[in-house]
């Protein structure tokens, strides 16, 4: 300590739960006086021993205004409100995946309780277990019970339940059609997010939401995916800012001990110089050759000398960081942390009062030289900050964007078919909801595999006489998630018969021998009478001279001929060929066939055609 580096020592008396905070802003209180002396903030830097101390910094400079940036430890994309807004994003991508949309209702904007949300669960796992008795292999996820709540569900809350059902599938239907920015935005006025952070006092937080409502409009992402891969690389990085600074040229500097090693600085913090670390001796020493092993309360001649070895040598390695921590200041050296009022200190300020006895004889707030070179300052809980961080002026710069003037996305009602519906509105089932519960003795695999898997054989012409038909169809099955050798063996024998029926038909045949066939073909127009847009995808198109025929193919089990009539009407598929004819239409000269073929109807193959006024 004898060197020509004035060193101050600031310190604030009680707990430390109490009195590290108020030791922390006195410390970039005085920050701000050397500021005014003509130093930058990048010109100093906060070390601690460990990285739990940071935060006690982090929020003093928050509260000062001053800029700052850490180094290790957690960051920005672990604050509250933005893991809150993240998953909000990821239930919106995807609604079915529970743990998001848990978060999503859980957090400030949606604000169910945790009542509410039992209350779902209970529900999903009473409509799962009737599901499983009804013989049907699908799994009951928390977004169905959302969208047709339980009678029983609290009335308190139904509103707050309806109100998130509804904003999600808006926000579901907008995710990957317009700009995460946007997506974000609307969340954000729906809600009245920035609102209810300023209602908390949590003007942290909304600094931090405007922030990534910046990065995410700069970064112009449309793909939840894109976005997610975003993020998770954000987590990766070591260098994390300061939450949304305050000024963006320059910053104090928040780093471990043991990071700063070769690095210098004009003014140096020495953050949290109590603290202690592990506290309980251990259970095992090694000291070699020797290894005890403390198996009673009891201390053995051995384990105590070994014990005071173990000290000895963490003392002296403490002192040894002490060194490399102080020795990184090139002008000013800061001591900071809290002293217990009766005596009883710890870390560095344990020792290191033993070379300045003066630190611990005063009781209340005062500043004092307590050695040549050497200013005091003890506070107490009357001590109040009284300064904020006035950045210098800067040139007029170019008008940042400012993420006020997005506009929230209104997008067109469209019409779509049920394949268009699956995709858009309930997104492709994950593994973990296609892998079946262990005590199910009947392993079907679930229809929409089967489905899916009879559809993209169909398109690619591959039937089970083909050579590799086998090893092809359960590649395709794991694709989907079919993860159980019964489930697969279930799917290949459900769609191989299936297609063998479409192969052995007419139908088949004149396809092959038509002028042109197309398989899955898209198409998207404007309804003149409502103005709405259709959307969807065709199965199968063919010409034979100047006449085409629309093929939709369907897996559904039907009993008879009657059950298929009356799926025709209480799914809409008529209604489906009806939207296919008039996407077709819009081809000067196309007025097509339009036929629906069922493959699984009481063991065969049956076609409806619809008819020419539909």
């Amino acid at each position: 300590l004898n060197s020509p580096t004035p060193v101050e020592i600031i310190l604030a008396q009680g707990n430390k739960a109490d009195a590290l905070p108020l030791a922390a802003r006195a410390a970039v209180d005085r920050l701000l006086e050397l500021f005014d002396q003509g130093f930058q903030p990048h010109e100093a830097a906060i070390l601690c021993r460990s990285t739990s101390s940071f935060a006690y910094y982090e929020d003093a400079l928050d509260q000062a205004g001053v800029p700052f940036l850490t180094l290790a430890g957690r960051g920005f994309f672990h604050r509250p409100e933005i893991r809150d807004l993240t998953t909000v994003l990821r239930a919106a991508a995807d609604p079915q995946d529970d743990i998001a949309l848990v978060g999503a209702l859980r957090s400030p904007g949606l604000g169910l309780s945790d009542i509410a949300l039992y209350h779902l669960a209970v529900a999903r796992d009473a409509r799962t277990r009737e599901a499983r008795r009804s013989g049907q292999p699908q799994t009951i996820t928390l977004w169905d019970v959302v969208q047709t709540p339980p009678d029983d569900f609290p009335q308190a809350e139904r509103d707050l339940l309806l109100r998130a059902r509804d904003l999600l599938q808006r926000l579901h239907h907008q995710a990957g059609r317009t700009t995460v920015a946007q997506l974000l935005k609307t969340y954000l006025d729906e809600t009245g997010y920035l609102a209810i952070l300023a209602a908390a006092g949590q003007t942290r937080a909304m600094r931090n939401v405007s922030k990534l409502l910046t990065d995410v409009a700069q970064i112009r992402l449309v793909s939840m995916d894109d976005f997610q891969t975003w993020i998770e690389s954000a987590h990766q990085v070591d260098v994390r800012e300061g939450e949304a600074p305050v000024v963006a040229e320059g910053a104090v500097q928040i780093m471990s001990v043991h990071r700063a090693k070769g690095l210098e600085f004009p003014i140096v913090i020495l953050g949290d110089i109590a603290y202690q670390g592990k506290t309980q001796g251990p259970s095992l020493l090694l000291h070699p050759p020797h290894l005890v092993w403390k198996i009673s309360k009891d201390k053995p001649i051995l384990y105590q000398w070994l014990s005071q070895e173990q000290q000895a040598q963490e003392l002296a390695e403490s002192k040894r960081l002490f060194y490399v921590a102080a020795t990184r200041a090139q002008e000013h050296l800061i001591l900071n942390g809290h002293i217990n009022s009766r005596g009883k200190n710890n870390g560095w300020l344990q020792w290191l009062h033993l070379a300045l006895p003066e630190l611990l004889l005063a009781s209340d707030a005062s500043s004092r030289a307590c050695a040549p070179g050497i200013l005091c300052h003890i506070l107490d809980e009357t001590w109040t900050p009284s300064r904020t961080y006035q950045p210098p002026k800067a040139s007029p710069e170019p008008v940042p964007f400012q993420p006020a003037m997005l506009q929230s996305f209104q997008p067109d009602q469209e019409s779509l078919d049920q394949d268009m519906q699956r995709e858009d509105m309930v997104p492709e089932q994950r593994v973990w909801r296609v892998v079946p519960p262990a005590h199910r003795k009947t392993l079907w695999a679930p229809a929409w595999v089967v489905g899916k898997l009879v559809h993209r054989a169909i398109e690619l012409h591959r039937f089970p006489d083909a050579p590799g038909f086998d090893a092809w169809l359960d590649a395709a099955a794991r694709s989907l998630g079919l993860s159980h050798p019964q489930q697969i063996r279930n799917a290949r024998r459900r769609v191989a018969i299936m297609l063998s029926r479409l192969q052995a038909s007419p139908l088949w045949q004149t396809i092959l021998t038509s002028d042109q066939y197309l398989h899955e073909v898209p198409y998207a127009y404007q309804d003149p009478t409502t103005g709405q847009i259709a959307r969807g995808t065709i199965d199968l198109l063919f010409r034979q001279g100047t006449t085409w025929t629309l093929v939709d193919f369907k897996t559904d089990r039907v009993q008879d001929r009657a059950h298929m009539e009356t799926l025709l009407r209480e799914k809409g598929y008529d209604q489906q060929l009806a939207r296919y004819v008039a996407a077709l239409q819009q081809i000067p000269g196309i007025t097509p066939r339009a036929l629906l073929c069922f493959l699984d109807v009481d063991h065969q193959m049956q076609i409806w055609e619809a008819p020419s006024s539909l």
